[in-house]
């Protein structure tokens, strides 16, 4: 709302609510005005979706058909709008944050909303339903909640409008990480999995039938992290169509070094990286941490020759000015610490063992603490 300059005007109609309604005299007028709190709830989600990427600006999407809507009241229907628009601007506004500080917008948005939650939720709409579902779930997280969100969107799929489905995605999403961060991480990477698999199978991801390369690595990481192999080749395959074409080989060749290093196919992986060039950086460095592990597994003698690679890499992840930069941390403590395993004396493996345990962000950390050795990880446990 605030890039369209539509802030004030929003809050000056908002102000205005109750001596309009006060005013209403007739069924037309109450239709009147729920449809337009109704569209003003659509309109705002639909520019967050739209918008959620450059690459296609102005794209269209068709407004809600109001001959088919489900059989309601207007004061219902007046209800419902408000809510909807209180819960968008809520769940937009709060949903990845980590702590729920009290900030002015989210005090007054959740003070209305509690205010016009009806008593009686088996007599409104299944969207308000899931949407107060998602509100339940955001301001009291909890596993069985984020479970409850995700299969009544999967139930409903059909139902929702894209943009309704892409914040529902990003609701998800945004829980799951609040929960792996606040400990419970046991199934973390199977739920994202799952998550994902769903979103693209129902083009919530996708920008007029292109995938971004990040969707598609996030999607062949998360099942190559559950031992997923069957899933991750099927849709390596199915979607590399889907990429955009000046990225898709290389997207695809990083993607299926990944799932060849997790099946300790190092051969092919040294003879798939080794003939690839990557214009994305986060892919260069991905395919060198790739091509270690690889040498790492046929040649594990080889230190000397590792050393040398891993500190000729890290200077090159430290140079790189457009990585995002925790990606950049993260890489630098992944070679940074591989370094320090290559050259650990054995009554040195505790401490490197915990510092890996401590360091973040760093990737693939569970490799590298598999690296040492099976006492030294039981020990710390």
């Amino acid at each position: 709302f605030s890039q369209r300059g539509l802030t004030e005007e929003f809050q000056r109609h908002f102000r205005r609510i109750p001596s309009m309604h006060q005013r209403l005299d007739t069924q037309i007028q109450a239709q009147d005005l729920a449809r337009w709190r109704y569209e003003m709830a659509v309109e705002q989600q639909n520019y967050v979706f739209k918008n959620r990427s450059q690459l296609t600006p102005g794209l269209q999407y068709t407004q809600p058909d109001w001959g088919k809507s489900e059989n309601i009241s207007i004061s219902d229907l007046y209800i419902e709008s408000m809510l909807l628009e209180l819960l968008g601007l809520y769940l937009g506004l709060n949903a990845g944050r980590k702590t729920h500080d009290k900030i002015p917008q989210l005090e007054v948005n959740r003070t209305l909303i509690q205010t016009l939650i009806p008593d009686d939720r088996s007599k409104i709409s299944t969207k308000l339903r899931t949407y107060l579902t998602a509100y339940d779930t955001v301001e009291n997280v909890s596993l069985e909640k984020v479970h409850a969100l995700f299969t009544s969107v999967k139930l409903t799929t059909s139902v929702w409008a894209p943009a309704d489905l892409y914040m529902m995605f990003s609701i998800l999403y945004n829980q799951f990480v609040r929960l792996w961060n606040k400990g419970d991480a046991s199934t973390f990477f199977m739920h994202i999995r799952d998550l994902y698999i769903w979103a693209i199978e129902h083009n919530i991801l996708q920008i007029e039938g292109v995938l971004s390369p990040a969707s598609y690595r996030n999607l062949m990481t998360f099942c190559i992290r559950t031992q997923s192999y069957t899933l991750a080749q099927k849709y390596m395959i199915q979607l590399k169509d889907q990429l955009p074409l000046g990225l898709r080989e290389e997207t695809f060749t990083i993607c299926k070094a990944m799932l060849l290093t997790e099946q300790g196919q190092f051969n092919k992986v040294l003879k798939l990286l080794g003939m690839a060039r990557f214009q994305v950086e986060s892919f260069e460095i991905n395919g060198r941490w790739l091509s270690l592990q690889a040498h790492h597994g046929l040649y594990p003698e080889d230190t000397e020759w590792r050393l040398q690679q891993t500190e000729r890499h890290l200077r090159y992840t430290k140079s790189r000015k457009l990585l995002n930069p925790r990606f950049q941390l993260a890489y630098q403590n992944q070679f940074r610490l591989y370094k320090r395993i290559l050259t650990v004396t054995p009554e040195k493996q505790q401490k490197i063992w915990n510092e890996i345990r401590k360091t973040n962000p760093v990737h693939n950390k569970p490799w590298l603490m598999r690296l040492l050795s099976h006492d030294i990880k039981t020990g710390s446990q």
